[in-house]
This record gives structure tokens, C-alpha cells and sequence, in this order.
């Protein structure tokens, strides 16, 4: 019997100096897995994304979210 394809999923965990952290709430309206749970953000790279996080997650998340993570 073959394997499943293994599946990539990339989280991270944003703190800021004074302690805060960045998490996100799962759509509850959505038929997703944990929905309308608090969780890291993150999703599933597309092929080829993986390279970019495993070299820099500051240039993924530039990428995702436009914003500086400083």
C-alpha cells in the first residue's frame, strides 16, 4: 500500500519584547479544522514557499503580510 503524501504546515510564534504574542481566531463559520479556536498563524506553504520559510521567515512574512516583523 502506498504512503499518504506528507503534508507541510508552517506556524509561527511572534513575540514582542514587552511579552505579547501574535495569534489569530479561526473563522467559526467555516467548515475548517478548529474553527472558532485562537491559533498561531501560519497556513500551508505552496510548492516551491517551503524553501523560502526554511531561508528566511522574515522574508515569508514580509510575503503574507506586508508588514515588517520588527
Amino acid at each position: 500500500m502506498a504512503e499518504p503524501p506528507l503534508r507541510t504546515n508552517v506556524v509561527a510564534l511572534l513575540v514582542h519584547p514587552d511579552g505579547r504574542y501574535l495569534l489569530h481566531l479561526r473563522d467559526a463559520n467555516k467548515p475548517i479544522p478548529s474553527a472558532g479556536l485562537w491559533s498561531l498563524p501560519g497556513g500551508h506553504p505552496e510548492p516551491g514557499e517551503i524553501a523560502l520559510v526554511r531561508q528566511s521567515p522574515a522574508s515569508c512574512w514580509r510575503k503574507q503580510t506586508c508588514a515588517s516583523p520588527t
